[in-house]
């Protein structure tokens, strides 16, 4: 009985009409971006003194405390290193 009374009001139910500008506030108006432009093309002689540029850099110096690592890191034997990553774990006491 109640789900025919239900059924009976989904049928004569009708929304409420909207009128063709209920969108305005809510909805901006589409405007069309700008058309990307292409980047100037370099000329070939300013590829030439950029290229120039670059293979004359020199880079930065490294830190003598960097060189001292990389030293020691590199001096280390292989299997040694090897061992060591191979070995069991310490275990620790946890208090």
């Amino acid at each position: 009985m109640a789900s025919e009374l239900y059924l009976k009001e989904l049928q004569n139910f009708e929304a409420p009409k909207k009128s063709a500008d209920a969108h305005k506030g809510a909805v901006r108006e589409f405007q069309q971006p700008a058309a990307p432009k292409q980047p100037a093309s370099a000329t070939a002689s300013e590829i030439t003194s950029q290229l120039d540029a670059f293979q004359g850099y020199e880079p930065d110096a490294v830190p003598e405390a960097a060189r001292g690592e990389e030293e020691v890191a590199e001096t280390q034997d292989v299997n040694a290193y090897l061992a060591e990553l191979q070995a069991d774990p310490k275990l620790e006491a946890h208090h």
